[in-house]
């Protein structure tokens, strides 16, 4: 099993890393559910039901098309008698419900207490047993009052621990870093929050790089020493950073394998029929990211800098002007890495003008969504479809993944590995064509 970490997307390539690792390793892969992050935030005031991977994505045939031997971490919890009533973990007493709904400052008071055990986590110190965990014998049904109190808002726990440690990986362990997706997990599986920095298999040699930590090959060349082979659950705690070498070998060997289920194909096909107008089945797919993006994109460029910001964060004008063949507003692009000249790439855009355009957003700016409605583009609005009703909070960002695969031509930024990911899926399944903004 890994350690989710960060965003959904990250989330799913890191199902592909471990699935590579544990294929090498001839183990069976454990799946965490979806989990909370910066984008996907939780209630703080009460642990939701799990979402699992196998609402949206077919297990059983990425399993037979890879080959590999895979289970869902609360199903082998659940039939260990770790976890109770299948993920569906136990909530806090009425009594400290009513007291919060009575009393304003209990609220801060367990917030304080999450804060604080995030501080621990970053840390490196050992949870608090009385925070995550029952007592090793002791029944939930007889918990103390007091017992209940002190666990963080919103904490949720399961009856011990699931494994004693996990091994650092991708620099994740050395300075006991974790990120919130994380932190998140370990404390809801009670797993010590102290990272072990992964021991080098050659200490002398590998020593002199970083890099020895990061490549993917090593990591399976040290989890195959016997010492390790005594271990029912060899937890990492970070793969999505390692290197799996050659050219788009995550994606060849498992990636495209990840299909839909049929429940999520039977809703795109809906949306579709719904908002493209009759008999078309042809459209454009445009992923316009805004919201927390534009504080990545400053992280690695700058609106003074056109080129570099446009293939982050472009305006809508700037795609208006891709997409009506202005030359210089994008480049074509091709699974295997190819690209074309700007001008080619406004010579390849003016193919599709005719086409409608389903543009999927979270742009909240009245001046910006008014550009597009004036193009007479399609917004995708999942809280009009009932996306959430239907799916739940990790819906709308899986199910615009869905959408996005079936376009035929795609429209985003290089800069989005969610956008990529949606790219390659519909190069490789659908045969359809991408153009990045530049």
């Amino acid at each position: 099993m890994y350690v989710p970490y960060a965003g959904v997307t990250n989330q799913l390539i890191s199902i592909w890393h471990g699935s590579m690792i544990a294929k090498a390793l001839n183990r069976t892969l454990l799946i965490p559910n979806l989990s909370p992050n910066v984008h996907v935030e939780v209630d703080g005031q009460q642990e939701p039901a799990p979402t699992r991977w196998s609402e949206f994505i077919d297990l059983d045939l990425y399993s037979r098309q890879t080959g590999l031997q895979l289970e869902e971490l609360d199903d082998f919890l659940a039939r260990r008698g770790i976890i109770e009533d299948k993920g569906q973990l136990r909530r806090r007493s009425t009594k400290v419900k009513r007291s919060m709904e009575t009393k304003p400052n209990t609220r801060n008071k367990h917030r304080k207490r999450w804060i604080q055990l995030e501080s621990l986590v970053q840390e490196g110190q050992p949870i608090p047993k009385s925070s995550s965990e029952t007592t090793k014998g002791a029944s939930p049904e007889h918990e103390t009052q007091e017992t209940v109190q002190q666990r963080p808002f919103g904490a949720s726990f399961v009856k011990h621990p699931v494994v004693e440690q996990c091994f650092g990986e991708a620099g994740y362990g050395a300075d006991r870093r974790m990120d919130m997706t994380g932190r998140r997990f370990m404390q809801r599986y009670s797993i010590n929050s102290t990272l072990i920095p992964t021991p080098f298999l050659d200490p002398e040699r590998d020593n002199n790089s970083i890099w020895a930590r990061w490549r993917m090959d090593k990591v399976i060349e040290r989890y195959q020493q016997p010492q390790y082979d005594q271990q029912e659950i060899l937890c990492l705690g970070h793969v999505y950073r390692l290197l799996p070498g050659g050219n788009n070998r995550a994606w060849v060997e498992f990636g495209q394998h990840f299909h839909f289920t049929e429940k999520v194909h039977e809703f795109v096909d809906e949306i579709l029929e719904a908002l493209l107008p009759r008999d078309t089945q042809a459209f454009v797919g445009i992923h316009l990211r805004r919201g927390d993006f534009e504080r990545h994109c400053l992280g690695i460029t700058s609106p003074a800098d056109p080129n570099g910001w446009n293939r982050c964060y472009p305006s809508v004008q700037h795609i208006i002007s891709l997409l009506s063949g202005t030359p210089g507003a994008s480049r074509a692009h091709s699974l295997s890495g190819a690209t074309a000249s700007p001008a080619r790439a406004a010579a390849f855009a003016s193919q599709y003008q005719k086409l409608p355009v389903l543009v999927l957003t979270n742009e909240k700016d009245p001046a910006e969504l008014a550009k597009a409605d004036a193009e007479n583009w399609i917004r995708v609005d999942h809280k009009r479809l009932g996306t959430l009703e239907r799916f739940g909070r990790y819906g709308p960002i899986l199910i615009d993944g869905a959408l996005l695969a079936r376009a035929n031509l795609l429209v985003g930024v290089e800069y989005s590995t969610y956008f990529k990911t949606a790219s390659k899926r519909a190069e490789t399944w659908y045969n359809s064509q991408t153009i990045f903004v530049t």
